[in-house]
């Protein structure tokens, strides 16, 4: 869906094994199970973000762009930061917030479709269709 590859432990390419001794190193210190790492390949730019529902779950993912211009330092440095995120239930948050959006934006829809979608209709029949839609309410 996003154009990430999962990156194998016996992947042969160095800088892929450093990201994996990275991910690895920092599920040691924090306490979780060592989280899926892939990589955007086709992403130049540096970004990382982490997914899952829980710490269990998750996922850590860097661009080729972050593979290729951060020295080892930094590279932890970023995979520390998206280890925050998975620690402290960001991730969770998002995937409620977009339930609540995603309701909210439904009965907005539903409403929207019963009161006739804005639109301004005349007659008598259109004055029937308002009631019965708020009958429905």
């Amino acid at each position: 869906m996003i154009g990430a590859r999962h990156v194998q432990r016996d992947s042969a390419e160095p800088s892929e094994r450093r990201l994996l001794n990275i991910v690895e190193e920092m599920a040691l210190a924090s306490g979780i199970a060592v989280p899926l790492a892939f990589v955007m390949d086709d992403q130049r730019t540096i970004n990382a973000f982490a997914a899952g529902y829980s710490p269990h779950q998750a996922a850590v993912i860097v661009t080729r762009g972050a593979l290729e211009n951060l020295n080892r330092d930094e590279l932890q440095g970023v995979v520390a930061h998206e280890f925050s995120h998975i620690l402290n239930g960001d991730m969770r948050l998002n995937v409620t917030l977009i339930g609540v959006i995603a309701g909210i934006v439904l009965f907005g829809s539903i409403g929207a479709f019963l009161m006739g979608g804005g639109r301004s209709e005349g007659g008598e029949n259109a004055r029937a269709r308002f009631d019965f839609r708020l009958f429905l309410l």
